[in-house]
């Protein structure tokens, strides 16, 4: 599904940033744990095709898409990638469900109001379609973010600190929408974070540390 190989990253003023081999296999659950510093987002980055590694291979379904034009990556991106971000992003001025159908629309994708519907029912939210994203609770605009990365039924959604800014209890309900969205979607999952009430969740999990030098 996605695997890395020899990846480090480039950072201004002559830091590089070496990471782990990594390996997720389709429909696994993966969790990057790591304190701040370590590279986690950039990490994240790095296996959407967001950033562009110094060296190093990132290989998502025998697709190794640091080989790919800007065009073909953002292309193979809508196709097979969704993300989850810690902020979710929305546009003001249209409504929850006008977010998602866009998003669809712009990565490529065909999807019916009726569709987003079914998805926004199915984590709890469809009574907030017509909403603006303003006007929603954090946890109703993170179900939303969910569904908009969901919908088109990526082969891989990557999460970055979804749960650091919510309580106990809208944590626990984000993982496990996360987890049973994915696990029904026939989705491989990788949440990066720092977050520790994430590490009981998942039995796969790999620790970035430090491994920061300078350039020679």
């Amino acid at each position: 599904m996605i695997e890395t190989r020899d990846l480090t990253f480039s950072y201004p003023g002559g830091i590089l940033l070496r990471f782990p081999d990594f390996r997720c296999r389709p429909e696994e659950q993966w969790l990057i744990w790591g304190e701040s510093g370590s590279g986690k987002t950039t990490f994240l980055h790095l296996l959407a095709g967001i950033r562009t590694p110094a060296s190093g291979q990132v290989i998502i379904r025998d697709q190794d898409i640091t080989s790919l034009s800007p065009r073909k990556l953002d292309a193979f991106r809508g196709r097979h990638i969704g993300l989850v971000f810690q902020t979710p992003h929305f546009i003001d001025a249209l409504t929850i469900r006008q977010n998602v159908v866009l998003a669809c629309k712009m990565s490529g994708h065909s999807i019916s109001q009726g569709e987003v519907d079914t998805w926004l029912n199915r984590l709890g939210i469809g009574h907030r379609a017509d909403a603006l994203p303003f006007r929603c609770s954090q946890g109703e605009q993170q179900r939303a973010s969910i569904v908009r990365a969901l919908v088109h039924r990526p082969a891989l959604l990557l999460a970055d600190e979804p749960t650091s800014a919510l309580d106990d209890r809208h944590c626990d309900e984000v993982v496990r929408l996360l987890q049973e969205q994915t696990r029904q979607s026939r989705t491989a999952l990788v949440i990066v974070t720092h977050d520790q009430r994430l590490r009981n969740h998942f039995p796969n999990a790999l620790t970035l540390t430090s491994h920061v030098q300078p350039l020679a």
